[in-house]
């Protein structure tokens, strides 16, 4: 089976991001602003987490704190237009 590289995100019509994100399966991510100005904004993700116990979100903020990780937006796949 073929391991998804990464997810392009892009801002739904009317929402403020106005720049597209890029994520990879474990999570890091960057954004493909043109002067990439904001590398790696993750104010309005959640981490959804699965453990014996069910499924909780958490901001990513907080999912960071909780279990030591950093996002490293070099991890993400670069992409020629």
């Amino acid at each position: 089976m073929e391991r998804v590289a990464a997810t392009l995100i892009l801002p739904a019509n009317g929402e403020e991001i106005g720049y597209p994100l890029v994520s990879n399966s474990e999570g890091h991510h960057r954004s493909l602003a043109a002067d990439d100005s904001n590398p790696g904004s993750s104010e309005d993700f959640i981490a959804v987490i699965q453990t014996a116990d069910g499924q909780s979100w958490l901001p990513l903020a907080d999912f960071a704190d909780s279990y030591n990780w950093a996002n490293n937006p070099a991890q993400v796949p670069t992409f020629a237009p």
